[in-house]
C-alpha cells in the first residue's frame, strides 16, 4: 500500500532535543516530595500551617511545570519544523518563569506575615508584658556582683516560667540593662523559647527553610531555562539534525512514490 509523501514524513519519528533528566536539574528542582517532607517534618504539629502549605504548593507547581516542559521538549509534532518546535519550547519556558515569578511575591508575603505573627504568639506563650516589675528585675540583675550569679537567676527563672524575667529577656533591647552581653542575651532568649514554645520555634525554622526554598527554586528555574531552550550552538545543532531527519524522511518518501 502506497502513502503520500506527507503521510510518510508524518509517520517518521521527529528529531528530539537533548533530554534534561530530573538528575540534571538543580537540587531544588529535582524532586518535590523530599522537600515537602522536610518542611512538614520540621514544622511538626504545625505542618498544616497555611504558610507552609503555600510554599509546598508553589514548589510542587514549579517542579511539575518542569516535568511538563520536558514533555513539550521531547514531543515535537511531526508537522512542526525545528524552528517551530524551538519556538514552542521558548514560549513554554517563558510561561513557567513569568507565572512563578508572579506567584513568588505572594508566597513570600504570606511567609513573612506568618513569621511576624509568630513573634507575638511566642511572646504571648512566654507571658511577656510591660510592668514596673520588669524595670525592678533589670535593676536587681545589674546590682549582682558576678555574671555567674546573673546567669543562675536567669536560668532558674526560665525553667520556672517566671513571666517577669522572661518579659525582661524578650523586651530588653540593650543587653547592659540586664547586666549581660549581647551574646548571652540571645542565648537566654533561645533557651526560654526552647523551653516554653518549642513548637512555635520549629514552625519559624520551617518557615525560614520554606522561604529559602521558594526563592532558590525560582532562581534555579531562571538558570535552568537557558539549558531548556539551549544555547546558540545547541539550538543550531538541533535545527540542523532535525532538518536532516526531515530531509531523509522526504527522500525515503520520494523513493517509494
Amino acid at each position: 500500500m502506497f502513502h503520500s509523501l506527507l503521510e510518510i514524513k508524518h509517520m517518521t519519528h521527529p528529531q528530539t532535543m537533548p533530554a534534561i533528566r530530573r538528575s540534571d536539574r538543580p537540587t531544588t528542582l529535582k524532586s518535590h516530595a523530599g522537600w515537602a517532607s522536610a518542611l512538614t517534618s520540621k514544622a511538626g504539629r504545625h505542618s498544616h500551617d497555611s504558610a507552609i502549605q503555600a510554599a509546598i504548593s508553589f514548589h510542587r507547581g514549579l517542579t511539575d511545570g518542569w516535568d511538563a516542559l520536558e514533555q513539550v521538549r521531547q514531543s515535537r509534532n511531526p508537522k512542526d519544523t525545528a524552528a517551530e518546535h524551538l519556538s514552542k519550547v521558548d514560549r513554554s519556558v517563558k510561561t513557567i518563569l513569568e507565572t512563578y515569578s508572579r506567584r513568588l511575591d505572594g508566597v513570600l508575603d504570606t511567609i513573612g506575615r506568618r513569621r511576624e505573627a509568630l513573634k507575638s504568639e511566642i511572646s504571648e506563650r512566654l507571658g511577656v508584658s510591660r510592668s514596673d516589675e520588669v524595670a525592678e528585675f533589670r535593676q536587681m540583675m545589674r546590682s549582682l556582683p558576678s555574671a555567674s550569679e546573673r546567669g543562675e537567676i536567669l536560668a532558674r527563672a526560665i525553667d520556672q516560667g517566671d513571666t517577669v524575667a522572661m518579659s525582661a529577656l524578650m523586651m530588653t533591647q540593650t543587653p547592659t540593662l540586664l547586666g549581660v552581653t549581647a551574646e548571652s542575651l540571645a542565648g537566654y532568649r533561645k533557651r526560654a523559647i526552647n523551653r516554653h514554645a518549642p513548637d512555635l520555634e520549629a514552625l519559624d525554622s520551617a518557615l525560614a527553610d520554606a522561604q529559602s526554598l521558594v526563592i532558590d527554586s525560582q532562581t534555579d528555574s531562571v538558570g535552568l531555562s537557558s539549558l531548556a531552550t539551549g544555547d546558540v550552538e545547541t539550538r543550531q545543532r538541533f535545527a540542523q539534525e532535525a532538518e536532516s531527519a526531515d530531509a531523509a524522511a522526504l527522500q525515503f518518501a520520494k523513493a517509494l512514490a
